[in-house]
């Protein structure tokens, strides 16, 4: 009987471990740290990342306005979405198509 339970925390550990290195993952955060942070804390690891932020690629997102906040016509740059590389206005924040934030 003690066997079975140890084999089914087993389970649940690694079950949790998944989804938290899979969450943790689509918010751009280490997967495999999650994954362990998921197997030895299990409920509370999962309420951690899901309640984190998406973390955002400053590289892919650059901004085009002036410092009064009025938009470059001389530079109209297209901002490409880092998750679903959909090309988005400059005037936009979220992308159209997967509202991820651009900023």
């Amino acid at each position: 009987m003690f066997g079975i339970l140890i084999f089914i925390g087993i389970i649940q550990a690694i079950i949790f471990g998944t989804f938290c290195r899979w969450l943790a993952t689509q918010k751009g955060y280490d997967g495999m740290l999650w994954f362990l942070l998921g197997f030895l804390f299990s409920v509370l690891a999962l309420i951690a990342i899901a309640g984190a932020p998406t973390k955002v690629d400053k590289d892919n997102v650059f901004v085009t306005t002036n410092s009064y906040g009025n938009s470059n016509s001389s530079d109209n740059k297209i901002w490409q979405c880092p998750k679903c590389g959909n090309k988005n206005e400059p005037s936009l924040f979220i992308c159209k198509k997967c509202n991820y934030s651009l900023v």
